[in-house]
């Protein structure tokens, strides 16, 4: 299958760059269309021979031969190196460009660069590499290294790196030491080119050098040797591909001026990405399907800060129909500086670059690279099919871009009725702190608006209530609060509890959970599950105590659990609670939280059955639980043990949305499926993130942080989230992304980052993977699609699952940073693969109506 690609740098990598008078045509970290063959990677053995290989437990050997040829990759077009050839579908990015070191399954990969010149002149070229190359200008070749004469298919190896490039003379793998030199063999895994081309190869004006890079094989040394000592204790790796560094310099760059092309939306955009030459005058184009949202990028970039640009996307219009979708249909942001950059995309750019991440209504005035967000909202009632219109950029003179919005004739649910488990925890105090509003006040409930109204796109599934103080989420007040009576007595007041469920129903509907945060081990308990003996709290229950006639709050604390005044005390708490959610329609969604790796006493949960009966806990721990207190648990989010995404032809095969009980995954350090979700990941892997976990068993993901921004200031004067507020044993902690929230903190309110607008294209998807996978798994369902489509649907399916795990695999099963070698192409291929579900999705509509 055909894979356009896009490679990340591996963690740690960097290129210097020589500042020179007259700068290079192209260098590493230019601007690169990219296009990969995937392989299994070969081994060459002791005898020479090259071949597939599989590892052997308990034999002399860790490894052997395989039996029959590996698959040959894919190749580009033909075609593909000449300056007139269209690589609008190839993905666009800088270099250098390094698979990570314990994956060699990258067997080629070709880039495409473009310069603009003045006058042609002789140029001079200088390419450092691992494996072999080719270089092509204009389609011609000028050099090859390291690669056999003729034409190269896109599995054949490169010349092998001698045995001194993997061990040293004791037969010991080379390993660098930070504390010290690199060994002398390491340096033969970088390759060298160089050479000059003359001025009558060179065009005036556009010119495209191209570029292709081939794996060497492995040793079986790498695989054999004896290992160094190292301090994680593995073996070390290294890769045979990529492009460590290139130059090419004469003549005299073209002018810069003000551009506009297609960008893509899984891909990070940084303040001091260039202009690709020669990119403009492609359509931006869309897919989707109605009652959905869709979003694309136009890439704005001119010679120096780009004021005050105005973006004016058209009505769309049904090409050879009457059907219009309306402008007021699009919303128009711009990427402005504002979130933390993934770790591997900022190693590709100079110290200092900043991400543009946060989508604001405004552009940055500063900045010469200007991301434009476009998102379309497609009407329920659309026709399906192919729309046309323009976006007008005006900066100076007025640039008409095309636009193409594919329409599949299939209706996605509100976000409201996803079947897709979002858990995304806001915090209200952080947004207090952030914007120095009063907490509770009108300012402070209208910004609470506007971040519902976010985690509304997404169909978020679930809202955590405070009913004590100091909870690990850092609530220094409870939402409900206690009024004192003249006789002392304290009476619950549920105002902002109501005004908060008021949100939750606008924005979320009839959320499947409502968790009444009332337990912490601090209060005292047991650990895994166990409910010990507890007559006395270790701590107190600490509750907010309200005057209401001065509106001044205070600390108080509730009865020790299983005291004589603990169920008098609650009972017209819950009652309260349990009334106000009946009222909207939540009766049903009801939880007790929250319960982690410490747990109840016997007390505390006696007292909670007798006062919330029938209430079940919430539990987010280390591992899974299903069952607490006797009953089964309203929601259960765990680290360990998660499951990894399947297959259909998996005997593992797995479907999240079949659960009986709703189990998530908390995406933190140390979790399977997905891995580690926080602001180092790639943004590709909020895309996938819904769907993987459907693929791997779960409804989907709890503990992300939507506003859990960095408001509280530590003894050491560091900003903090407002979770660091506490010392409490609160295991397995607070939500992952209390660092890189979904949301960012803009001068008028909250706002989406890319991120989030990835995460809510990505759930899209999965709901319409849930839609598809209940009718294959329905016999009579799948009967009226037929054989043909059935096992068309299916392989669809299993093929998206299998290009989630490469992506996410690049680091390890459990990591999802580093080298994003793989989310690149993943993301490059993401406009391919919305278009091509969505289509499916509609012709099992049209089957299933019949």
């Amino acid at each position: 299958m055909k894979r356009v690609c896009f490679l990340w740098l591996l963690l740690g990598v960097a290129v210097a760059s020589a500042a020179e008078d007259s700068p290079p045509l192209l260098e590493a970290r230019s601007q690169w269309r990219c296009f990969f063959a995937w392989q299994e990677e070969v081994v060459q053995w002791e005898a020479g021979e090259v071949s597939r290989f599989r590892t052997v437990k308990g034999a002399p050997k860790p490894i052997e031969k395989a039996d029959g040829p590996a698959a040959e990759p894919a190749a580009p077009p033909e075609g593909w190196a000449g300056a007139e050839f269209d690589d609008s579908a190839w993905l666009v990015s800088p270099g250098p460009f390094l698979h990570a070191p314990f994956r060699r399954d990258l067997a080629a990969l070709w880039l495409r660069g473009r310069f603009e010149i003045a006058e042609p002149a002789e140029l001079m070229l200088s390419v450092s590499y691992r494996g072999g190359a080719v270089a092509y200008l204009n389609g011609k070749e000028i050099a090859r290294g390291h690669l056999p004469e003729g034409k190269v298919t896109p599995g054949a190896p490169a010349q092998p790196y001698p045995r001194n490039a993997y061990v040293n003379a004791d037969g010991e793998l080379l390993f660098a030491d930070p504390k010290g030199p690199a060994p002398e063999g390491m340096n033969l895994r970088v390759r060298t080119l160089t050479c000059k081309v003359p001025a009558a190869a060179v065009r005036k004006g556009l010119n495209v050098l191209a570029v292709a890079l081939h794996r060497a094989p492995t040793s079986e040394l790498l695989y054999t040797a004896a290992a160094p000592k190292t301090p994680r204790g593995d073996r070390p790796q290294w890769t045979m591909l990529g492009l460590e560094d290139l130059r090419l310099e004469g003549g005299k760059k073209a002018p810069a001026a003000f551009a506009v092309w297609p960008g893509n939306p899984l891909i990070e955009v940084f303040d001091v990405d260039a202009a690709e030459a020669g990119a403009a005058g492609k359509p931006l184009r869309l897919a989707g399907a109605r009652n959905g949202a869709f979003s694309g990028v136009l890439m704005l970039r001119g010679p120096e800060a780009v004021r005050g640009p105005k973006v004016e996307p058209s009505e769309l219009k049904l090409a050879g129909g009457e059907g219009t979708i309306p402008a007021s249909a699009w919303q128009v942001r711009y990427a402005v500086p504002g979130d933390a950059p993934p770790v591997a995309a900022a190693a590709r750019r100079p110290a200092g670059a900043v991400l543009l991440g946060a989508l604001a209504e405004a552009p940055s005035s500063d900045t010469a690279t200007i991301p434009v967000w476009l998102t379309v909202r497609v009407p329920a009632d659309a026709k399906a099919g192919e729309y046309r219109g323009i976006v007008r950029v005006t900066a100076g003179a007025p640039i008409e871009v095309p636009v193409e919005l594919s329409v599949a004739d299939f209706v996605l649910p509100d976000p409201k009725g996803f079947a897709c488990f979002t858990g995304i925890n806001e915090s209200p105090e952080s947004v207090a702190l952030q914007y120095n509003a009063p907490l509770w006040s009108e300012g402070h409930w209208k910004l609470l608006d506007s971040v519902f109204a976010h985690l509304g796109q997404v169909g978020v599934k679930m809202a955590l209530i405070p009913v004590v103080v100091r909870t690990h989420r850092g609530n220094d007040q409870s939402m409900v609060r206690w009024v004192k009576g003249g006789d002392g007595s304290l009476k619950p007041d549920f105002g902002v509890v109501e005004r908060y469920l008021d949100l939750v129903v606008k924005h979320l509907g009839t959320a499947p959970i409502v968790c009444w945060y009332v337990w912490m081990p601090s209060q005292g308990g047991g650990a895994w599950g166990a409910t010990p003996d507890k007559p006395k709290n270790e701590n107190p229950t600490p509750i907010t105590l309200l005057d209401p006639a001065t509106g001044q709050v205070q600390e108080g604390h509730a009865p020790d659990w299983g005291t004589p005044q603990s169920v008098p005390f609650w009972k017209p708490v819950f009652e309260g609670l349990r009334e106000r959610l009946a009222r909207r329609g939540l009766e049903k969604s009801a939880g007790l939280g929250l319960v982690c790796d410490f747990t109840p006493s016997k007390q505390t949960v006696e007292d909670l059955r007798a006062v919330a009966p029938g209430l079940r806990w919430v539990v987010h721990a280390h591992g899974l639980t299903l069952k607490f207190a006797d009953q089964p648990v309203a929601e259960a989010a765990h680290v360990w043990g998660v499951k990894e995404p399947r297959t259909s032809d998996d005997r593992l095969k797995r479907y999240g949305w079949k659960n009986a009980i709703i189990t998530t995954v908390f995406p933190r350090y140390g979790a399977g499926s997905m891995g580690h979700v926080n602001a180092r990941s790639p943004i590709g892997l909020y895309h996938a993130l819904l769907e993987g976990y459907q693929a791997s068993g779960y409804n989907g993901v709890n503990d992300l942080g939507a506003d859990f921004w960095p408001v509280f200031k530590t003894p050491r004067r560091e900003m903090q989230p407002i979770s660091a507020r506490y010392g409490y044993r609160d295991r397995p902690g607070s939500p992952p992304m209390t660092h890189g929230c979904l949301l960012f903190p803009a001068k008028e309110g909250p706002i989406a980052t890319v991120r989030f607008e990835a995460l809510r294209m990505g759930v899209q998807e999965a709901e319409v993977r849930i839609f598809i996978e209940k009718a294959l798994d329905d016999s009579a369902k799948r009967a009226r699609l037929g054989d043909e489509l059935a096992n068309r649907a299916q392989e669809l399916l299993d093929e998206r699952v299998r290009q989630i795990v490469r992506a996410k695999q690049d680091h390890s099963p459990m990591f999802s940073y580093g080298s994003d070698a793989s989310w690149g192409d993943y993301a490059a291929g993401a406009l391919a693969r919305s278009r091509t579900l969505y289509r499916l999705a509609a012709e099992v509509t049209a089957k299933l109506a019949k």
